[in-house]
């Protein structure tokens, strides 16, 4: 969102993820320290004291929390504390001007680049309720895109340790390694591409042309894509790709076998969570 100021100057403030991950395990509170959850933020300031963009922890989750509330009170005249600010980073300071009734409110934010640096900002109700509206629409997506992927990860989990899915439907195949050679895995013959049969639940006539052609990419090079998001996926070397409007989630066990775990459609809660998080560790997988 972007608070627009007098001369043509303006603030934006965009939230990109957390500092450090909530995993779909939950938080760990000793990682987050209590309730300590620091909010990484795109700023992207242009103004009369100079131009400035980074993405930096700036804020925590209440300081947003309370930013919001902020806007709200004013935007409905309803009396609020004159300042708002960001209590342990200490780079914004709002600041109300005038009356928290008036019809315009005056907003003073200061940034902490250059020494007294800050711009002010005239807003009626509406424009105050929109930057209300914007902010904790960000916020929200943050927190659907975990709810997501904490949904995600129990289907995932069920199908991993549901015995009945682990059964061969494409018999032996020969697939041809070429970037991803380990010693003592050279062999190009006899690998096993073991499918789950939930996938066809998730697959229509309709999509299965669009699919097979990234799946056999997936069976000649499987540790091109991948990630990890928490260690039982770690530990089960589940990886993903992301194909268009299509996830899918595979393990891969040194290079003998392919497990196709899971094909979903791709929305864009699990599409954020994913991009956030990946990694490529195919080097370090094949040693190099």
């Amino acid at each position: 969102m972007v608070f627009y100021g007098i001369n043509n100057q303006e603030i934006g403030i965009k939230i990109i993820n957390y500092e450090v991950p909530p995993t779909s395990l939950g938080y760990n509170n000793i990682e987050h320290n209590g309730f300590d959850d620091w909010i990484e933020t795109k700023i992207n300031i242009k103004s009369d004291f100079g131009n400035y963009e980074h993405t930096s922890s700036i804020f925590l989750l209440n300081e947003i929390d309370y930013l919001i509330y902020w806007l709200d009170r004013l935007s409905k005249n309803k009396p609020i504390k004159n300042k708002c600010v960001t209590t342990i980073e200490d780079y914004f300071l709002f600041e109300l001007l005038n009356k928290y009734n008036d019809k315009e409110k005056r907003i003073k934010i200061s940034f902490k680049e250059e020494k007294g640096s800050y711009l002010e900002c005239i807003a009626n109700n509406k424009m105050l309720h929109k930057y209300s509206k914007e902010l904790l629409s960000e916020l929200n997506f943050l927190h659907d895109t975990y709810k997501s992927i904490n949904k995600l990860y129990k289907i995932l989990k069920k199908e991993i340790k549901n015995k009945k899915y682990d059964r061969i439907i494409a018999k032996d195949k020969t697939v041809k390694i070429k970037e991803n050679f380990k010693e003592g895995y050279r062999d190009e013959k006899g690998y096993k591409i073991i499918y789950s049969k939930s996938i066809r639940k998730d697959l229509t006539n309709d999509n299965i042309a669009f699919i097979i052609p990234e799946m056999v990419e997936i069976v000649e090079i499987p540790f091109r894509y991948n990630s990890k998001w928490d260690e039982f996926f770690k530990y089960n070397g589940i990886r993903y790709k992301i194909i268009d409007k299509y996830i899918i989630f595979y393990s891969v066990i040194r290079y003998e076998s392919i497990k196709f775990i899971r094909i979903i459609i791709n929305n864009k809660y699990y599409n954020n969570y994913l991009i956030y998080n990946f990694e490529d560790l195919s080097l370090e997988e094949q040693g190099k």
